[in-house]
């Protein structure tokens, strides 16, 4: 499609006439384009069991008519979501993220409104990335790193980096946040060991919490 406008017409138009077809009622409520899907919001015009159940079950065959891998439908307080994959997704900057977090409130994304989701690392304070090699697990751990160096004063918040891919860091080095990029095993298991003793002994003594310190370990396999 020429246009991101043209093909949610376009799929609107198949969602219609394969809902018709089932002699299903419907009014589209709302398209929301997120990060990644098209969401289609319907609402049934003669709610009832019968009906919704049928319209839940149109997935696959809407998945056939709008030539993508899978459609998702959802029964929501907010309506019957139609989630669609986007042909033209929307992954947020670092600079979106950075926008929406807040202290240590960090949005590591953003849902299919576009909503920030965030972890609160004071109630959260571990966060794994898992994914497949090459899908972006070291960019999204940038992007968190930035936004929490963008949002924390430097007295009140540093972060240590262990990585092997020690090029995909040095932007971050001369950062004054920035407390070593470090890619030696050996160093590596000797900051980890300060931090489980000296540092944690001395504010469970203290009572203190200052400043917040994150550990950001790239590929912990290679490293271990």
């Amino acid at each position: 499609m020429a246009t991101m406008k043209q093909w949610i017409a376009w799929a609107e138009r198949h969602i219609g006439q394969a809902v018709v077809g089932e002699g299903l009622r419907v009014a589209l409520a709302g398209v929301t384009q997120g990060p990644l899907t098209v969401t289609f919001r319907l609402r049934l015009l003669r709610p009832n069991p019968s009906e919704l159940r049928k319209l839940l079950t149109l997935g696959p065959s809407l998945a056939q008519s709008l030539h993508v891998t899978g459609v998702r439908i959802s029964d929501t307080a907010q309506g019957v979501l139609v989630e669609v994959p986007s042909p033209q997704p929307r992954t947020p900057t670092a600079l979106d993220l950075a926008r929406s977090t807040r202290g240590l409130i960090v949005t590591l994304g953003l849902d299919q409104w576009r909503k920030p989701v965030a972890v609160d690392l004071r109630q959260n304070p571990a966060l794994l990335f898992v994914g497949p090699t090459r899908r972006g697990k070291t960019q999204a751990m940038k992007a968190t790193a930035y936004a929490l160096a963008t949002n924390n004063r430097p007295p009140n918040f540093g972060f240590v980096v262990f990585s092997q891919k020690r090029e995909d860091w040095q932007a971050f080095e001369p950062c004054v946040h920035c407390w070593g990029v470090i890619s030696d095993p050996d160093e590596a298991f000797d900051v980890l060991s300060w931090a489980a003793a000296d540092l944690l002994q001395r504010r469970a003594k203290e009572g203190g919490n200052t400043p917040a310190v994150a550990f950001i370990v790239d590929d912990l396999i290679n490293l271990l």
